[in-house]
């Protein structure tokens, strides 16, 4: 197992994990980050029941972790998250979607559409732990080897920067 950059073997750092194409049998897909945004709720008659916030994160990256199109440009994903506390437990249902790094000249598609499933234990400094499930599908005719849905599963450690 060869280290080199922020890659020890098939694993990449970072925070959520999903890929633009089917991997190779034998490799984890990219992991990217996603950041809530705000400290309240959307929706603030239901903050006692559910905290609804939008999300951003950086668009999707290749697997091989080059994060630019040849042009330089980056994706950009955003979205909307619902926290839903149950005791220890939060459930977290998301959706979203972003941009892919492409030039004019790249064939496929430009659009990617994601959603979320997640269960994370909460510990008391605000930290949580979640397994979760995700779909991620882009905009593609379905004739094109990238146009057909990733189904991932992931183990998350959220950590809250910032405020009280």
């Amino acid at each position: 197992m060869s280290v080199g950059n922020d890659r020890i073997g098939d694993w990449t750092i970072g925070g959520l994990a999903y890929t633009v194409q089917a991997p190779p049998e034998n490799t984890v897909t990219g992991l990217n980050s996603k950041m809530r945004l705000g400290s309240g709720s959307l929706i603030p008659q239901i903050e006692s029941f559910a905290s609804v916030r939008p999300w951003i994160g950086p668009g999707a990256q290749p697997v091989d972790g080059a994060a630019r199109g040849a042009t330089g440009t980056v994706g950009l994903m955003g979205g909307v998250l619902i926290d839903v506390p149950l005791g220890s437990f939060v459930f977290t249902p998301s959706f979203g979607a972003g941009t892919l790094p492409r030039t004019p000249r790249d064939n496929g598609t430009v659009t990617e559409f994601r959603s979320q499933l997640e269960l994370g234990y909460e510990f008391d400094n605000k930290s949580r732990f979640s397994l979760g499930y995700s779909r991620i599908a882009t905009d593609g005719n379905p004739a094109e080897a990238g146009s057909t849905p990733n189904n991932v599963f992931g183990l998350y450690y959220r950590l809250p920067f910032g405020g009280p």
